[in-house]
């Protein structure tokens, strides 16, 4: 358990943090490294002569600190702090109960100074257990009430400073004091100057949510980005990315893709990857030729970027179907060759991308790595154990690439599993279902392992498929609806409505197609309307079921027009995602003669060229292939 095993380390070494996050440590250092921003400072050399046994004695004797003037308890709490560093002597020790109450009831009466040197010594001790041992938590509690006291009354240079103190004693997610400070700042965000804006950031960012007027930010940093270096326009990224906040102003997404650019030799991994996260949260189809010009100036860095930062340059794109071959294919094979230094996570993800754009690297690297992955998962015992949803995720991705398992599939279809794995939350179980039809109908030769349950499928079906559109329902249609009803309508115009029927051919896709059914030979139309099970049941529509009553079924050709949509086919070409592939190629194994009509296509055509070019495209795939 988490639970107790935690410790606060109050010093300025990054082991041993509650929080142990090297982003926010590499902002930090972005800020150090810069030099105008304003910082806590250590003044360790200023103690003067270190305790000596003798003294230090004296002061855990002593019972009466409750009476010392203020400038006297700070003066020993400093020099006992050094010592204590040095010796390994925890603020916890009972020996310290009378100086550390005496603290906590007269630092309400310190100087601004005085407050934050005390902060600082904090910081010189060693690891405390947690944020609520003995004597640590009641000074650093009363520490940060003293300084929210004075909040009102400090400037900007002065709230940024002590925001700095708690962040140095990694207290800054935690205390009152941070969050009170960036609060203030948030109400004068126009009139900072562009470090100070930075810095106010990374603060925000260490609360992790947006509690001032994010926009604000976005019209100072868009005012003052050309002066910021790629760095700290790193740390504003992170801010806003972590808060979850996109950007919203397009030019500002134009000039962050300009300066990562033009930076791209130099950048680190941290700050590129920041950066790329907010732009994928922020950049919309306006924002392609920069998102292309990105991946044509990042290909010739790849070799020398980390693996994490390969990752979120694959990923990058993923929003808005769009890719750069040269570009992942070197991403391919700097994984293809390091698969056992990758988490299950990664493996997830890496699958996510090539399994969407039904990837093919030129030198076959996609197979190796998709081949490597499922060699490498069994391996992952404890990984899954923790994420198990990554598992069955990973597995389906895969399937999309056309690469399976057959034993890891049945261990994820195994009710031990995706209880396990799930729970009652079948919402977010797609792979699942996903997965089982995998196995019934890519695998139906040679697969021997388990199953759903029908009932299971039914029920998981109802989830995760879209009702079947309506002219007359009353929520709004969407832009793919319309155009399934529009070549409903067209397939009714041309062959009657017992003819064509508006399905889930395949439950474990959410969108419904039209089935339409024809003679082979004559084309004219077979009434089968009535051979349809019921909607949402979670079967499988193949010709066999359809056509299991219907007499001289070998002249009939079941004809399943899918509506190719915004988000199936990958952006600027007429190439299908992986998702579409398999749909294709599971329609033509269950019997079906799938055809797939592009939105772009059909929103081109007028009244009259719509029902030729149906007529037309059924009967280009009823003619035998060369």
């Amino acid at each position: 358990p988490l639970g107790g095993t935690l410790k606060i380390h109050t010093s300025l070494s990054n082991t041993g943090k509650i929080f142990p996050e090297r982003e926010n440590d590499y902002a930090h250092g972005i800020l150090q490294r810069v030099g105008k921003y304003h910082l806590m400072k250590d003044d360790v050399k200023s103690v003067g002569e270190l305790l000596t046994e003798k003294e230090f004695t004296q002061i855990h004797e002593r019972s009466d600190w409750m009476e010392s003037p203020v400038e006297e308890l700070v003066q020993t709490f400093e020099r006992l702090a050094v010592f204590c560093g040095r010796n390994d002597v925890k603020i916890a020790d009972h020996r310290f109960d009378a100086l550390v109450n005496a603290m906590v009831e007269q630092c309400c009466k310190f100087s601004d100074e005085q407050l934050l040197k005390s902060i600082r010594m904090l910081t010189h001790f060693p690891p405390s257990e947690s944020l609520n041992t003995r004597n640590f938590v009641e000074l650093w509690s009363a520490l940060d009430d003293a300084c929210v006291e004075r909040i009102d009354r400090w400037g900007t240079e002065e709230l940024l400073l002590v925001c700095d103190h708690w962040y140095a004693l990694n207290l800054a997610k935690i205390c009152k004091c941070t969050f009170q400070c960036t609060k203030k700042l948030g109400r004068k965000l126009k009139s900072l100057s562009p470090t100070d804006l930075v810095q106010t950031m990374f603060y925000v960012n260490m609360c992790r949510k947006p509690m001032v007027d994010m926009f604000n930010f976005e019209v100072n940093l868009f005012e003052s980005i050309d002066r910021l270096s790629v760095d700290e326009i790193a740390v504003m990224s992170m801010g806003f990315f972590k808060t979850e906040t996109k950007i919203r102003n397009p030019q500002l997404v134009d000039k962050i893709f300009q300066r990562v650019i033009a930076d791209i030799k130099t950048v680190q991994d941290i700050s590129l990857v920041n950066i790329m996260k907010i732009l994928r949260y922020s950049a919309k189809l306006q924002h392609i030729p920069h998102l292309d010009d990105f991946f044509q100036a990042v290909t010739p860095e790849i070799h020398r970027l980390s693996l994490l930062s390969c990752l979120h340059v694959a990923l990058f794109g993923t929003d808005m179907q769009f890719y750069n071959q040269e570009c992942l294919e070197k991403v391919i094979q700097r994984f293809a060759g390091d698969v056992k230094s990758c988490r299950l996570k990664e493996f997830e993800r890496l699958s996510f991308v090539m399994g969407l754009y039904g990837f093919t690297a030129k030198d076959g690297s996609h197979t190796k790595l998709c081949q490597d992955i499922l060699a490498e998962l069994p391996n992952r015992i404890s990984e899954i154990m923790k994420y198990p949803r990554c598992f069955p995720t990973c597995l389906h991705f895969l399937s999309l690439c056309g690469h399976q398992n057959e034993e890891l599939i049945s261990t994820v279809l195994d009710p031990k599993f995706y209880e396990m794995a799930y729970g009652k939350n079948y919402t977010a179980s797609r792979e699942i279902l996903c997965l089982d039809s995998y196995a019934r109908i890519n695998l139906k030769d040679s697969y021997k392992g388990q199953l759903l349950s029908e009932k299971f499928r039914k029920t998981l079906t109802k989830i995760h498929t879209n009702y079947i559109p309506a002219k007359d329902q009353r929520y709004k249609l969407s832009a793919a609806d319309t155009i399934l009803l529009e070549i409903k309508d067209t397939c009714d115009d041309l062959y009657g409505q017992e003819s064509s029927h508006v399905c889930h051919v395949l439950s474990q896709y959410e969108r419904p197609d039209v089935v339409v059914t024809l003679n082979r030979k004559t084309m004219e139309p077979v009434p089968l309307k009535d051979s349809f099970p019921a909607h949402y049941t979670g079967q499988i529509l193949s010709r066999e079921l359809l056509l299991k009553d219907t007499p001289e079924m070998e002249d009939i050709e079941v004809f399943v027009v899918v509506v190719g949509g915004w988000n199936i086919l990958v952006r600027n070409t007429n190439e299908m995602t992986g998702q579409l592939r398999l749909k294709m190629q599971q329609l033509r194994l269950i019997g079906l003669n799938p055809v797939m009509i592009p939105w772009y296509t059909w929103r081109k055509l007028t009244q009259e060229e719509r029902p030729v070019y149906v007529k037309n495209l059924l009967k280009q795939a009823n003619s035998p292939q060369p």
